[in-house]
């Protein structure tokens, strides 16, 4: 929530009087005096501010934030976000690349996603659906998570022992049999003059079995297993 008090809570209600359609339930008014602390629509504020009855430094306000937004939609399986060491992965139903039926998901660099929720942690909100939006288009470019994309993309081959970890871990995958899969089926892997599996190789064959995967792997984690410490908190 983002706080707001005096005259800053005043040209907010101002505003949310302007602007009905926008905020509706976004923005919480309250009068506090040294015995009360009583809730209050932003229309009896001003009209108590205008007669007044009302100080403005009693005036105090706090505003949803698009951060608050995106809790929410962790909360109701819209959003999944997980931290690895040096990017993110973010899962959800619109956004990225399917990784698996109605499971969509990208990966961005930690830096893009701490610049992203900084912004939504101080941004109010207006729209939902919107402002989610505007999250995600922040954390771009993403890196794709389909087959192959590290290819074209060598951000992604740079991380991708670090994504197929994560992703294993994530959806409960086998990761010692996944290894025994890929030097089985080139021995060649495993001769001394040739180079070892590299993470590309090793992301495809986790995406792979992602895709083949049972539906009641959890493809999308609570919110405890997903933000940190730090970022619940704030």
């Amino acid at each position: 929530m983002i706080q707001m008090k005096g005259q800053e809570a005043v040209n907010q209600a101002y505003y949310v009087m302007n602007n009905k359609d926008l905020f509706r339930d976004g923005s919480f008014f309250t009068i506090e005096r040294e015995t009360l602390k009583e809730p209050v629509t932003p229309e009896r504020a001003l009209a108590d501010l205008k007669s007044g009855t009302l100080r403005i430094d009693e005036l105090t306000c706090e505003i949803l934030s698009v951060w608050d937004v995106l809790l929410l939609a962790e909360k109701d399986g819209r959003l999944a976000i997980h931290p690895a060491q040096n990017v993110v992965l973010i899962f959800n139903h619109v956004h990225g690349n399917e990784v698996k039926k109605g499971i969509r998901a990208f990966v961005t660099p930690i830096s893009a996603f701490e610049a992203a929720v900084s912004w939504a942690m101080q941004c109010p909100v207006i729209e939902q659906d919107h402002d989610f939006d505007k999250f995600i288009l922040n954390l771009r470019p993403g890196m794709v998570l389909r087959k192959e994309a590290w290819k074209e993309k060598g951000e992604l081959l740079r991380y991708s022992f670090e994504i197929a970890n994560e992703l294993m871990r994530i959806f409960e995958l086998d990761s010692p049999a996944i290894w025994e899969n890929l030097i089985k089926r080139d021995a060649s892997l495993c001769a001394e003059d040739e180079p070892p599996i590299h993470g590309g190789i090793l992301l495809d064959e986790v995406l792979e079995k992602i895709r083949c995967s049972h539906p009641c792997s959890p493809p999308i984690l609570p919110l405890e297993n997903g933000l940190s410490t730090s970022e619940k908190s704030a």
